[in-house]
């Protein structure tokens, strides 16, 4: 008789050290998920429970404690230091003990409705890439997220075809964030990018720490002694939470116009300098050198080269005219849903391998942050494949359809796979591989802030 399982996946949690802000959800929230699991696990009859963290658990790039240490010592710096690293991944596990003594612990204990003890598995992602790069990172991942072994490296993905499922962070597809995503998109034979290439420092390491990491450090310091500069700084830790990308300059306008002209010639300056010294670090000109084509007018390269081009000369009173154009250039920027795309691609890959040709039904991807689903295709025996993204456990700050203003929620997101002849948490005998996905949003402030 068949082994009943399950197979869950999380991603895009983010636990930060607490230093650029608290932004993901607390310890209840991961009770209530895991309590629901072993519910769900229950009903299913499951006799093995393996949840997958599919990147980005651990948030070791916005810190301010990479400020302390010169440059050459951060991760995109000439010396990076493994011991710094570490640091700072044990000051992101002090500020979220309490999550860490949950997720370490035994789950079967914790919550008696599960029928085993879940096994742990761990896919770094962008945002947690240094956890793969440095060995005394990875032997202290296993130990906060339960996970047997010691130094050997994480995997970067999942294949499991008796789930019809492969499974990966999906920051493979994004240029600004995956040094080797241009050549693995290109490269149609190749089923995964060579292993080194994930330890290599893309540019968005350095848009969330010496931009949107360093600019409410620098507008704090040009606000002292201001009324309200703590509130103001507070809401300039939350940058990195704008969709998309280039509304971050709509946002940064939205964020001062209600102050008097003293402030606002403050966070301006703030913002001017930050952007400049952003310019100033050697790895970002030996980045754009590489990937600045004449052919692509409006590719990542050149989306950052223009906003911190607009950031370098940011005058208020200037940029509230051209935030309609910022507006209509960021739609024009705006390519649609680039992960279904590759996801069909991935489809496409994987049925080149005869032994795996029509297996797989399911790819799943986190690092976008939108939770959801997209049909890819129907085969001609009727199989039905889909894209799955995880989302995240972090607040999406998300521009209004009218433009005036931003609207945050916090998120929360798990997905669950199973195989045919097993039980779904409803009750149903599954003649196919199936998954349930399942969504939430909180919504715990309204009005009377620009959050």
């Amino acid at each position: 008789m068949r082994l009943l399982t399950m197979l869950v996946f999380l991603s895009d949690i983010h636990l930060m050290d607490g230093t650029a802000g608290r932004h993901h959800l607390g310890v209840g929230a991961f009770e209530g998920v895991l309590s629901d699991l072993a519910y769900r696990a229950e009903r299913a009859h499951a006799k093995e429970v393996r949840v997958v963290f599919l990147g980005d658990i651990f948030e070791l790039v916005r810190s301010e404690l990479w400020f302390p240490v010169e440059r050459d010592l951060r991760p995109w710096g000439n010396r990076p230091s493994e011991q710094h690293a570490l640091r700072i991944l044990e000051a992101v596990v002090e500020h979220n003990l309490e999550t860490i003594e949950l997720l370490k612990g035994s789950w079967s204990e914790r919550f008696p409705r599960f029928p085993v003890e879940p096994e742990r598995i761990f896919i770094p992602g962008n945002h947690d890439r240094l956890c793969n790069l440095f060995p005394s990172l990875r032997r202290r991942v296993r130990q906060c997220l339960g996970i047997s072994g010691d130094l050997e490296p994480f995997p970067h993905y999942l294949l499991d075809p008796e789930y019809a499922a492969i499974a990966r962070h999906g920051h493979e597809w994004d240029t600004m964030n995956f040094e080797g995503a241009e050549a693995f998109q290109q490269d149609r034979e190749a089923f995964h990018p060579p292993p080194e290439e994930y330890l290599e420092v893309p540019i968005g390491d350095l848009l969330a720490a010496e931009f949107a990491t360093r600019l409410p450090v620098k507008v704090r310091e040009h606000l002292d002694g201001t009324q309200g500069a703590t509130r103001i700084y507070e809401n300039f830790r939350n940058l990195f939470d704008i969709r998309p990308f280039n509304a971050v300059v709509p946002w940064v306008s939205y964020q001062v116009k209600m102050y008097d002209e003293k402030v606002k010639e403050a966070i301006s300056r703030a913002v001017r300098e930050v952007a400049a010294e952003f310019n100033g670090i050697p790895f970002v000109s030996r980045w754009h050198r590489k990937h600045d084509k004449w052919y692509r007018p409006f590719d990542a390269c050149n989306q950052v080269a223009m906003t911190f081009q607009l950031l370098q000369s940011f005058q208020l009173n200037r940029f509230e005219r051209l935030v309609p154009t910022m507006g209509r250039l960021g739609r024009l920027m705006d390519q649609g849903d680039n992960y279904a795309t590759e996801a069909a691609r991935e489809f496409e890959r994987l049925d080149r391998d005869p032994e795996l040709r029509g297996r797989l039904l399911y790819v799943l991807y986190g690092h976008s942050h939108f939770p959801g689903q997209r049909a890819i295709e129907v085969g001609e025996d009727g199989a039905e494949r889909v894209y799955i993204n995880t989302g995240t456990w972090r607040p999406i700050y998300e521009q209004s359809q009218t433009q005036r203003g931003f609207v945050a929620w916090k998120n929360l997101t798990y997905t669950v796979l199973y195989r045919p002849g097993e039980r779904t948490s409803g009750g149903w005998e599954l003649k196919n591989p199936a998954f349930e996905t399942w969504t939430g949003a909180v919504k715990d402030f309204t009005g009377g802030s620009p959050l």
